[in-house]
């Protein structure tokens, strides 16, 4: 029924559109609707009681169904098989699927891998024979299916002794007879180095005496990387009879560099070391990487001198400072030394060096054109029209140095100038221009000294 069913719903669908259809084209042309309407009704009627007829006559709608086995394939490793049902009363088939079967494997020997025995499918190589080697009395033999290969082994024979044949050591056959008749061994008393061993065969029992000890002998001295090595031997038969591994005093040097500076997470470049020219102490020298602090190069090179005191021999060191923030390969801002007294000094080898003096430098300029700002007044005081000053350039000469102060002050004794630098002072000198008495405007070069002890700026001149 369910058939029937599908049918009468299908037909009801079908007539609803061409009934709608049929009426537009009769409103559009203006005819009467009553014929029109009869047919059309008479048409979804027929279609209807077709539908019914179809269902009730329709064999296999209706049909008990008595089935039996028409077609059967089974189902192997590779594909799915089935199984076809037909009735005997109105021909409908089904079909039953049958699942792919698993493979049952045979596990691989000597000459075959792994086979399904139901389709031959392989899996993995062959096992391989498990040889067992050749011996004496049988050749090479597989353990798992018996198969040889080659021939037996020739006897390993061991030397008749004095108290024995020659004998084999694999299969323990015999041959011949004892070195002596008497079955009796002629002994050399035990040494250090040989236990109790007969003259004739060589044969020994026992073991050997105890050495007697000799004193420590250093055998490699070591590097700042790698420890030394000495040994103790016997002084009847020169066997070692102990070795140890030690710090050399040039290892224990690098080791304290490298700990203290790990202690103020820093980094170490290579270290070298060497013995120092004039005495029996050592040389230290190599590059850190530490904060860009003045303050943390002298805690450094304090720790450091501290922990070589400690040591038996005396050690100078020599360091290059760096920022670690640019790595070992970054700018040296500083030369740190140590003598063999453990005092230590740091030297700045940079203006970017964090020094309470470069700090001091830096804040006498300008961040934004470089100009010194109390030197800049004073020129500007100085000018006709302070107004039209425009700063170009502006540097200096730090007068670190007994040098540079002799430099800086001939220079000045030869311009006429009665001033004169310390060491400590910067001398400063900026190119301007600015109108003159004129109105025209001019280049200009200004000389100052700024006193570091006193903080007191000077104008010495403008030309």
């Amino acid at each position: 029924m369910s058939i029937l069913f599908s049918f009468l719903v299908f037909a009801f669908i079908l007539a609803i559109p061409v009934l709608v259809f049929v009426l537009i084209i009769k409103a559009i042309r203006k005819k009467p609707l009553k014929k029109t309407a009869w047919g059309i009704a008479g048409c979804f009627i027929g279609v209807i009681v077709s539908a019914m007829l179809f269902g009730f006559t329709d064999p296999q709608s209706n049909c008990e169904h008595e089935y039996i086995l028409t077609e059967s394939t089974k189902a192997t490793c590779a594909e799915a098989g089935k199984n076809v049902h037909q009735c005997i009363k109105c021909e409908k088939k089904i079909e039953e699927v049958l699942p792919i079967l698993e493979h049952e494997w045979k596990e691989a020997d000597c000459e075959n891998p792994k086979t399904c025995q139901l389709c031959g499918t392989t899996d993995g190589e062959k096992g391989g024979h498990n040889w067992v080697a050749a011996t004496c009395n049988t050749p090479k033999t597989c353990q798992i299916c018996g198969e040889t290969e080659g021939t037996v082994k020739n006897h390993t024979w061991v030397n008749a002794t004095c108290t024995t044949p020659k004998v084999c050591s694999d299969c323990g056959l015999e041959e011949g007879e004892p070195l002596n008749a008497d079955k009796s061994h002629t002994w050399a008393e035990a040494t250090c180095s040989l236990p109790k061993t007969c003259n004739v065969c060589g044969e020994t029992e026992g073991t050997t005496l105890s050495h007697n000890q000799g004193e420590w002998e250093v055998v490699y001295e070591g590097t700042s990387e790698e420890q030394g090595t000495k040994q103790k031997k016997c002084t009847v038969c020169g066997t070692v009879i102990e070795t140890e591994r030690f710090d050399s005093p040039s290892k224990m040097v690098a080791d304290i560099i490298k700990r203290v500076v790990k202690d103020f997470s820093g980094q170490v470049g290579e270290i070298e070391i060497i013995p120092a020219t004039d005495s029996d102490g050592l040389i230290a020298t190599c590059a850190i990487c530490c904060e860009n602090s003045e303050q943390e190069v002298k805690d450094i090179l304090a720790e450091i001198a501290t922990e070589l005191q400690k040591l038996d021999v005396k050690t100078e060191a020599i360091f290059s400072f760096g920022d670690v923030k640019e790595g070992l390969d970054g700018t040296c801002l500083a030369i740190g030394s140590i003598d063999a007294e453990g005092n230590y000094e740091v030297a700045s080898m940079s203006s970017e060096f964090k020094t309470e003096r470069n700090e001091w430098i830096k804040s006498q300029f300008s961040a934004w054109d470089g100009s010194h700002t109390v030197l800049k007044d004073l020129i500007k005081d100085n000018l006709n029209d302070e107004k039209s000053f425009k700063h170009i350039e502006t540097t200096y000469i730090d007068i670190a140095s007994e040098d540079k102060r002799d430099y800086v002050n001939g220079i000045l004794a030869d311009a006429g100038y009665s001033q004169r630098v310390e060491v400590g002072d910067l001398f400063v000198m900026t190119e301007f221009s600015a109108k003159n008495a004129f109105n025209a405007t001019i280049k200009n070069t200004a000389f100052g000294i700024v006193d570091y002890s006193e903080g007191l700026v000077r104008l010495i001149g403008i030309e």
